[in-house]
């Protein structure tokens, strides 16, 4: 929603018309605060209105709207029989100002940052922003090669051929003098999964 200049006309005129909406995260930053917060405006926006595009009907949307969309009656809920599917999130940070309402201070100031603790199907899969048995910096570095190699195949299969400065364009210049130099790290990883 809106990356690419076009947004949804409008959440609010699907919800109207009874369609299901399911809002997810796919891409980066994989940050579903982030994405309830700009649909909600791009949605507000269209509409000329705040109501019909609130963040209780969005927050809906990424819960009871997903499990629908995927069938799935043990989703999106807590209750008697669902999934015991739960994310804490640390409402005390000074940057989310004053709380008075969770849900509007959580989407307007939270970022999945906040989010302190993550259940899924009732374990405990994350607690106080740690992953048992995972180095993020590890993985942090196989992810930028990842991205790498990702890159290329964008680069193969865009219809456009619009080339890798159109596709990746920075916002200002790079310069690499600074950093190390990514691609070393790149090979060893490359070299160590292969083994």
């Amino acid at each position: 929603m809106g990356r690419r200049g076009s947004g949804l006309e409008s959440f609010a005129k699907y919800k109207r018309s009874g369609i299901n909406v399911a809002i997810g995260t796919d891409t980066f930053p994989p940050d579903i605060f982030q994405n309830i917060r700009a649909g909600s405006m791009i949605s507000r926006m269209h509409e000329k209105d705040v109501e019909s595009s609130s963040f209780a009907e969005f927050f809906r949307a990424v819960t009871l709207g997903g499990a629908k969309f995927l069938g799935r009656e043990d989703l999106g809920k807590l209750a008697v029989g669902a999934k015991a599917d739960i994310i804490v999130v640390d409402l005390a940070g000074y940057h989310m100002g004053v709380s008075d309402d969770p849900i509007r201070t959580m989407i307007m100031n939270g970022s999945g940052r906040d989010i302190k603790l993550s259940i899924i199907n009732g374990k405990i899969v994350m607690k106080d922003r740690q992953i048992p048995q995972i180095d993020l910096k590890e993985l942090q570095s196989k992810a930028q090669c990842y991205f790498q190699k990702m890159k290329k195949g964008y680069l193969e299969r865009d219809y456009q051929q619009l080339g890798e400065e159109k596709l990746f364009n920075s916002s200002f210049s790079v310069v690499n003098s600074v950093g190390k130099d990514l691609s070393k790290d790149c090979v060893k990883i490359s070299k160590d999964t292969e083994t």
